[in-house]
């Protein structure tokens, strides 16, 4: 099974980490499409858009690194999408 590490930016400008196994699925509950689901935070923060995720071997690894990003500030999380953006 494959787990993730993933961010998204908010409509309103604000980034959410997070971890899944599906990311196609994880985006559409985040952004409503599939109703009661997503996390609270962007409930009132639609549309949300991915940009950025990593893919890691084990549950334990991927919920480590959401852990380290939930801690960057906003710049550093803004700089950590647009080094994605340029691999």
């Amino acid at each position: 099974m494959k787990h993730y590490c993933y961010l998204l930016l908010c409509a309103d400008g604000s980034y959410y980490a997070g971890y899944t196994t599906d990311l196609e699925r994880r985006l559409a509950e985040h952004n409503g499409e599939i109703p009661k689901k997503g996390a609270k935070y962007t409930r009132s923060r639609r549309p949300c858009r991915l940009v950025w995720s990593e893919e890691f071997a084990s549950k334990e690894e991927a919920m480590s690194k959401e852990w380290h990003i939930k801690r960057l500030s906003h710049e550093k999380k803004k700089l950590l999408c647009s080094t994605h953006e340029k691999s």
